[in-house]
């Protein structure tokens, strides 16, 4: 029966009709049940984090993949470099109305993983090989912009 609830994960994850919280908890799923490699993950993440999709849909889906743990977004790059270049996207309104989501999606993180993610967030213009990794340079003066809405979000001070 594995076998039929991989198949059935799977199925899910790719289907656009189903809602965007259930299939990135089928992402979750499949990849806790070593089912789903780093590259397909970030493929996803690609997919259903973009523009193209609803906000709420785009959202629901990053709230299924992250419930529970924070984990995989510290160390699965790809999913860190396709949240941000979906962040870096939305509109200004879009942003703000996302907040309560993504509030609702960190705030079950540990203190140790939001920390992790700030640091990460700190690390990602001092080397170059976090520069190539996941994209762009930062634009500090837009950087600035939003850290009082990610301090909200982590539960941290700026």
């Amino acid at each position: 029966m594995l076998g039929e609830w991989a198949t059935a994960l799977t199925r899910l994850c790719e289907d656009d009709e189903a809602h965007g919280r259930l299939r990135g908890r089928a992402t979750r799923l499949m990849l806790e049940g070593g089912r789903l490699e780093g590259d397909e993950l970030s493929r996803l993440a690609r997919l259903n984090l973009t523009t193209a999709r609803s906000l709420e849909d785009a959202a629901g889906w990053l709230e299924g993949v992250l419930a529970g743990s924070g984990l995989l977004l510290i160390h699965q790059d790809g999913l860190w470099a396709a949240l941000d270049q979906w962040l870096s996207e939305l509109q200004d309104l879009d942003f703000r109305a996302l907040l309560p989501v993504a509030r609702r999606a960190f705030a079950h993180f540990s203190h140790a993983e939001r920390r992790a993610m700030g640091d990460k967030v700190r690390a990602l213009g001092l080397a170059p090989s976090a520069e190539a990794r996941l994209g762009p340079p930062i634009h500090e003066d837009r950087a600035r912009l939003v850290l009082p809405g990610l301090a909200m979000i982590l539960g941290a001070r700026v």
